[in-house]
């Protein structure tokens, strides 16, 4: 079905662009509060989570998805079409931010250029294509929680800045960040509700 000329006058295309990026932050958002809960029961030894090997595998297999979408937001690649490079390189999202904004998220992935690199040797190597550095078996650990956590950060700093600077600020709009949390308080429910039946 075609657009009206009318409509595709009033359709914002760069918002569209930006709440696709939204979306998959969002996901990137659940998985990492039910990963950093597990993570975080393991450190304290949480005997309901130490013992527990589903819940094990189930932050492991979080934190493999949580890096694969990761690295669609952070890398720099044309097959990656939501990447947050294309907020200033893409033709269609020109001139819909501030230039002093273009500049912050520029210095902002750079300064990230090796912890991009990392997701996308990671995404590329382990998580999509199995090629693991040590052939007896897949590791199963929490060795990247920094990580996923500062670029999830980062990722949110981006996007707020890529929504409220725009060069029209009656187009400025936010995002709800860190309102939904039902899957972490899911988890949370069931594990507080088995351990007081015990």
């Amino acid at each position: 079905m075609k657009m009206s000329n009318e409509q595709s006058l009033t359709k914002d295309v760069y918002k569209e662009f930006l709440e696709g990026q939204f979306l998959i932050l969002w996901f990137v958002q659940e998985k990492l509060d039910v990963f950093n809960y597990i993570s975080d029961g393991y450190e304290d030894h949480k005997p309901i989570l130490v013992n527990n090997s589903f819940l094990f595998f189930t932050a492991q297999v979080f934190s493999r998805s949580i890096i694969v979408e990761l690295a669609a937001l952070f890398s720099d690649r044309n097959t990656n079409k939501s990447n947050f490079h294309k907020i200033y390189k893409a033709e269609e999202n020109k001139n819909q931010i501030k230039p002093d904004a273009c500049e912050k998220i520029k210095i902002i992935l750079a300064d990230c250029a090796s912890d991009i690199k990392t997701i996308e040797r990671l995404r590329d190597k382990e998580y999509s294509h199995f090629d693991f550095a040590d052939k007896s078996g897949i590791s199963l650990h929490f060795d990247h929680y920094d990580l996923m956590n500062k670029l999830y950060l980062v990722g949110k700093r981006i996007l707020t800045i890529a929504s409220t600077q725009r060069i029209n600020p009656e187009k400025n709009f936010g995002f709800a960040f860190d309102t939904v949390k039902d899957s972490v308080e899911s988890l949370h429910w069931l594990i507080e509700t088995h351990s007081s039946n015990k």
